[in-house]
């Protein structure tokens, strides 16, 4: 894969993001809403969508022509890398989304 087929399929994740932000998050919720719990939100939707890109990948290798219904493959695979950027920018040290307050720190 060269640099330019890699930076299209990130263009075409975050043209998906740019997406469902209109659906999922308008303007009555942002993107924190979503992860209440800081990195265990974040690890936790890696983790539901990596199960689920195996379970499709699983049933893909044994030939289960009448799945998926309603999520391909490659739609998990989109949203896995989507919540792997959230998840980075989390961790981003310059201004995290979502500021944690430890046991006796103040606001």
């Amino acid at each position: 894969m060269t640099k330019n087929e890699f930076m299209q399929h990130c263009e075409e994740v975050a043209k998906l993001v740019e997406k469902k932000h209109e659906d999922y998050q308008g303007s009555i919720f942002n993107l924190q809403d979503y992860f209440p719990f800081a990195e265990i939100s974040y690890a936790h939707m890696l983790w539901t969508k990596t199960v689920r890109v195996a379970s499709l990948s699983h049933m893909r290798q044994d030939g289960d022509e009448s799945m998926p219904r309603f999520e391909s493959l490659r739609d998990s695979i989109d949203d896995l890398i989507a919540y792997a950027v959230f998840f980075r920018d989390f961790l981003t040290p310059a201004e995290p989304s979502i500021k944690i307050l430890h046991k006796g720190e103040k606001k």
